[in-house]
């Protein structure tokens, strides 16, 4: 899995809206690593799962997941009383010791993603793609290549 600095790279035969993906990669210790599922040919609809070494954050970022202006993804506000905020971006704290490899494991089913990272974080989301052909897996990193040392797609 070659990615250059910057750039997108489709993963092959694969694609769905359900799917399991393991994959293990030696990530930079700066910049940020990832994949975009449900993705339309064209990039309107994606959704991106990315790990950032620079803040050590593990992302969900669903701002591109669906076309349509009706899907609201309500998410309870902590200490608020029956309140709610629309959330496309889920975040959760996570760092890699120097050296350790990242590993993730990607549920996709339909509208639910699940992501684990290391299986000490995890981070979840429901997309709602509008287009039939939102279906591609493209990997991508904004640093050096990362080196994948394994992966499962099932």
């Amino acid at each position: 899995m070659a990615t250059e600095e910057g750039a997108e790279t489709p993963l092959e035969g694969i694609a769905g809206d359900c799917m399991e993906i393991a994959l293990t990669v030696e990530v930079p210790q700066y910049g940020e690593f990832g994949l975009k599922v449900r993705r339309s040919p064209d990039g309107a609809e994606e959704t991106a799962i990315s790990y950032d070494a620079s803040v050590g954050v593990l992302r969900i970022d669903a701002s591109r997941s669906s076309l349509s202006d009706d899907v609201w993804t309500p998410f309870p506000v902590v200490g608020a009383v029956d309140s709610q905020k629309h959330v496309r971006v889920q975040e959760a704290l996570f760092e890699l010791d120097p050296g350790e490899p990242l590993q993730l494991r990607i549920f996709l089913d339909h509208s639910i993603l699940e992501v684990f990272a290391n299986y000490l974080q995890c981070v979840t989301h429901r997309v709602y793609p509008t287009r039939a052909d939102s279906l591609g897996v493209t990997v991508f990193s904004d640093s050096v290549s990362p080196r994948q040392t394994r992966r499962y797609v099932g």
